[in-house]
């Protein structure tokens, strides 16, 4: 069997083994100055550079039950880059990924620039899923991942306010959004969502659950209690509500900064889960 070798980032399957059979806890964000970010809370940093800007820093993470093996990469922005990271990083071995990324709310009254979203589903509208299953096929976040962000958000005790639901994946910033695009069903299509009761608005988070998805698929991971399905979340701050690009930044940066705060425990918690696991079933 040839072994699979990535395209688009410096990583190999050597770098995301660790934890036992579960390989690193990896975290994925938009851009790689947050995936930069984020590695600054681990130990014994290594850093494998790449020209494309998807850089993986690893290292260890320390939890109440012990350290664990963790990388951060960047995807890119929107389905298609997140497309190739994430499969590959999928083909190389990875079982445990967790999106930081930011978003936009659909829900302005309630969901504010400076709240969280943990995504526990996405509106397949980012076009880029629908070469790999029926646009029908639900793009729906691990429960592992749901619990355990909420879990993490109610030991932090902290603000700012965590909100949990459907969340909208889109193809385009400037045309789905803003506005910029000669089609009125634009400006409908958020209105409905957003009366629906979809939460926010942001580019990759389908991308990633379906990939997952598929993937468990095609390895039939689901059919047995002592697999190692493919395990995936998503946690978003809100960057913009009903006005785009926002001069709040320190609210803004205090949003991220708190999302990935949640994003460490979270794994943290995710981690704890894999062990009683591993206890349980062997």
């Amino acid at each position: 069997m040839i072994k699979f070798q990535a395209h688009h980032m410096n990583v190999t399957a050597a770098d995301l083994a660790g934890n036992g059979k579960i390989g690193r806890y990896i975290f994925l964000t938009g851009s790689d100055h947050r995936a930069q970010v984020i590695s600054t809370h681990f130990s014994n940093v290594k850093t494998k550079s790449h020209p494309r800007q998807h850089n993986f820093y690893s290292g260890t993470l320390s939890t109440k039950h012990g350290d664990i093996d963790v990388a951060s990469i960047s995807s890119g922005m929107g389905g298609p880059s997140a497309d190739i990271i994430i499969t590959e990083l999928i083909l190389l071995g990875a079982k445990r990924i967790l999106r930081i990324g930011t978003a936009g709310s659909l829900q302005v009254q309630q969901v504010r620039i400076g709240d969280i979203v943990i995504a526990n589903a996405a509106i397949r509208d980012d076009k880029a899923t629908w070469d790999y299953i029926y646009p029908e096929f639900p793009a729906v976040a691990s429960l592992e991942y749901v619990i355990s962000a909420l879990r993490a958000a109610d030991e932090l005790h902290k603000n700012p306010q965590v909100h949990c639901g459907i969340v909208e994946s889109k193809s385009t910033l400037y045309g789905r959004e803003m506005g910029y695009s000669f089609l009125p069903e634009n400006k409908n299509y958020n209105i409905s969502i957003g009366k629906a009761g979809v939460l926010a608005t942001e580019m990759e988070c389908a991308q990633l659950f379906i990939l997952a998805q598929i993937h468990n698929g095609r390895q039939k991971a689901l059919a047995s209690p002592r697999a190692q399905a493919i395990q995936v979340g998503a946690i978003l701050s809100i960057i913009s509500d009903n006005h785009p690009f926002t001069a709040k930044d320190s609210v803004v940066a205090a949003a991220v900064e708190s999302s990935v705060e949640l994003g460490l425990e979270t794994v943290r918690q995710v981690s704890y889960l894999d062990k009683l696991k591993r206890t349980l079933i062997g």
